[in-house]
């Protein structure tokens, strides 16, 4: 069974997109739950994949060709001096999230970039292809020449969209199947800074070494009690060699000691 397709514009924020679909008179909106993103990144994938999910059943969206537009609040640009590709390619390097879309716009003195976290996109596009969407095109709000969104200017993306699927940020397919195949215009998996993950373990690290040190003086160490010191018996060895007691030590005269020389006269009276 055909379904008929129709034509809708997102525009993203750092709190949610808004989504309007040709023909309606009303804008849809979804914010984003801030157990899900955090300073514009996703922490819970799964969370906010079901809440898409739940948007998508709750307002019976199928089959939307969909034009992606990122607001300016919900990209990270610089202008940079033109010829000045170094600088732009060191501007890209520092955005600190895991995925990126890049988008340079040259003008007449000057390259205006444009980088976007990507995990947005291919989230929300999942999603679109499980409901049977497609997203024809991604590109920041410069492209498109609006700075705000209303279903006026919503109606004038959709009349210039055609026109600008060369400039998109990702080129969208079909394969046989009918699948959604995407191919980058830009590098996405680029290396970045683990600092934003390593400094959160590090804290922790240090409060679970606080938290030991700070147990250890308040409990009091355990002191051993004090024993008077075990006597020491001195064995003294008795000599073998000693004559024996009963034995009457002798003194033995030099000889002829107790004779002189000279015999004793004894006088006469």
């Amino acid at each position: 069974m055909n379904q008929s397709r129709r034509s809708a514009v997102l525009w993203l924020t750092r709190q949610g997109f808004q989504l309007y679909i040709n023909g309606q008179k009303a804008l849809l909106s979804f914010n984003f739950s801030p157990e899900s993103v955090k300073y514009f990144d996703v922490v819970e994938e799964e969370k906010f994949l079901n809440q898409l999910e739940l948007f998508m059943t709750q307002n019976s969206l199928n089959f939307l060709d969909t034009y992606f537009i990122i607001a300016s609040e919900a990209l990270l640009e610089k202008e940079f001096v033109s010829g000045r590709d170094d600088l732009v390619n060191q501007f890209i390097e520092v955005v600190p999230y895991e995925m990126v879309f890049s988008k340079k716009k040259v003008m007449q003195k000057s390259v205006l970039v444009s980088c976007f976290n990507a995990v947005f996109y291919q989230l929300i596009n999942t999603v679109w292809v499980k409901h049977g969407c497609q997203i024809k095109l991604v590109l920041p709000y410069s492209y498109v020449g609006q700075t705000k969104f209303d279903i006026q200017s919503a109606i004038l993306i959709l009349k210039k969209a055609d026109s600008l699927k060369n400039e998109s940020m990702v080129s969208a397919q079909e394969n046989e199947a009918g699948e959604l195949l995407v191919v980058d215009s830009q590098p996405k998996n680029q290396e970045k800074s683990t600092l934003p993950i390593i400094l959160p373990v590090f804290l922790i690290l240090i409060l679970i070494l606080a938290f030991m040190i700070f147990n250890s003086l308040k409990t009091p160490a355990l002191r051993q009690p004090l024993t008077s010191p075990t006597p020491t018996t001195i064995i003294i060895p008795t000599p073998t060699n000693f004559p024996s007691s009963n034995v009457s030590p002798s003194i033995s005269e030099p000889p002829n000691s107790s004779k002189s020389a000279f015999p004793l006269i004894e006088p006469t009276l």
